[in-house]
């Protein structure tokens, strides 16, 4: 049996369809073995979310967006170390940042699914405009 822990993984210990063991040698064969290795660290995008997001010229989305999701992963955000020694100068910086990440996601969510319905043929047009009015009325009552 193959453990997570085994150093020396690979494709002959694990048990495949008849036909995946096929697709993965080919795809062996068609990329170097540093491009393959990056593509089992990030996917087939080669490369991090961040630098991604560098290229796209979206740095600022990307750090507002890690900053506020991160903060799971991390042990403590440093604003909320701030916040706790004094709550009444940082209140209005975090709601601030809260409310971007909120916004972000939503941009991002919203240009996921509308790609998602274009290429599966979901026509979900109409729930996008919903959703979009109803985060926009949301958003104005929100200040």
């Amino acid at each position: 049996m193959l453990l997570a822990s085994d150093k020396k993984a690979d494709l002959q210990n694990i048990k495949v369809c008849s036909g995946m063991k096929k697709r993965i040698e080919k795809i062996q064969k068609k990329y170097s073995e540093k491009k393959l290795k990056l593509m089992r660290q990030y996917g087939s995008s080669l490369t991090t979310l961040e630098n991604l997001a560098k290229n796209q010229r979206k740095n600022y989305e990307y750090d507002c967006l890690y900053r506020a999701f991160s903060r799971n992963i991390h042990a403590e955000d440093l604003q909320e170390f701030y916040y706790k020694l004094d709550p009444e100068i940082y209140k209005t910086h975090i709601q601030q940042r809260d409310e971007l990440a909120v916004k972000e996601s939503f941009k991002i969510l919203m240009c996921m699914v509308k790609a998602m319905s274009l290429a599966f043929g979901l026509n979900l047009e109409n729930e996008l405009e919903r959703l979009n009015r109803e985060f926009k009325e949301i958003e104005s009552q929100s200040g």
